[in-house]
């Protein structure tokens, strides 16, 4: 594997894409679609939709805290949420969360935002993270559902703690659909809020 160093004049377009050129294999891009058969984001005013589709269209662009901590809640317990400062190029850093899995033993990074599914080593190695704060699926499970209890949208604002389950003021709204009498849906709700980065 490259030397760390080795990323330092790539521009910010060139890591994307060398990411995604070492992009996870289909078994992994399909066991994620699976996990997120039942959500669904509504970002502002438009028609909701499937994560996988609104990341291929790079719709989730600026909305890492919102989608992070929604989709942590469709995978396993021991999934995390990473908060930190990626390096994009050598004089911008940008403020960033990802979602950190397992998949058989090995540890893949899930970036929605920025469309990125490869391997953890690969995506730290690319960006020179340095990370600021985690926080465990089963916290933000926890922490959202003591609020879902009925069919209505139910605003849950973050705190300002780095490693809280659901962290700034993000104004999402959530709520539970019954769909075709047989599955329920979390449909997540992206209000244009005050908090967004």
């Amino acid at each position: 594997m490259n030397n760390i160093n080795s990323f330092n004049n790539y521009t910010t377009n060139e890591k994307i894409e060398y990411l995604k050129k070492h992009k996870a294999p289909n078994t992994i891009i399909n066991y994620l679609a699976d996990k997120f058969k039942y959500l669904k984001i509504k970002i502002c005013n438009s028609p909701e939709e499937n994560i996988m589709n609104l990341m291929n269209n790079h719709s989730l662009e600026r909305w890492c805290w919102q989608t992070t901590e929604t989709a942590i809640l469709f995978l396993d317990d021991d999934s995390y949420i990473e908060r930190g400062i990626l390096t994009l190029n050598k004089n911008k850093k940008y403020y960033h969360s990802w979602i950190f899995f397992l998949y058989n033993n090995e540890n893949y990074i899930f970036d929605p935002c920025l469309n990125i599914i490869t391997k953890k080593d690969l995506y730290y190695q690319v960006f020179d993270i340095e990370l600021k704060g985690k926080v465990q699926a089963l916290k933000v499970k926890e922490y959202i559902n003591k609020y879902l209890n009925s069919k209505e949208e139910v605003i849950i604002n973050g705190k300002k703690d780095i490693n809280n389950p659901i962290y700034g003021n993000n104004d999402v709204g959530y709520k539970i659909e019954q769909r075709d009498n047989k599955s329920k849906v979390l449909i997540a709700h992206y209000h244009l809020n005050r908090y967004k980065k």
